[in-house]
């Protein structure tokens, strides 16, 4: 970005306290106090767009998966962006599943960071 458009110092600071202060406040807490997380196989890019249904089925078909190991929340990343249609009926079906990774209060907030 920087190549191409020039450095931003303002970016560059909401670039700085977002590495050195927002992710280390919401992720070191998931693996402290005895919690640890155990990596899952997350799609990566799940959301409306990526995911259908076969009509003579009625089986999901889920599209462009980029698979990899991570805190199966940063799956949820996308769902929360107001552009698309995975609204938190879908949010609150997973977490039946997936209970939400302690600390319970840091959720919203891990959300918007797994957004960006």
């Amino acid at each position: 970005e920087e190549e191409t458009h020039g450095p931003d110092e303002e970016l560059r600071a909401l670039r700085d306290g977002i590495m050195r202060k927002v992710i280390p406040r919401l992720l070191r807490p998931l693996e402290t106090a005895r919690r640890f997380l155990v990596p899952r196989l997350v799609h990566g890019d799940l959301w409306d767009g990526n995911a259908s249904v076969d009509l003579s089925s009625g089986a999901p078909r889920i599209f462009d998966g980029v698979c990899f190991y991570a805190h199966n929340e940063y799956e949820l990343g996308p769902w929360w962006a107001p552009r698309h249609k995975m609204t938190d009926k879908y949010v609150a079906e997973y977490v039946k599943h997936f209970p939400v990774s302690e600390p319970v209060e840091d959720f919203s907030d891990k959300g918007l960071l797994y957004r960006l």
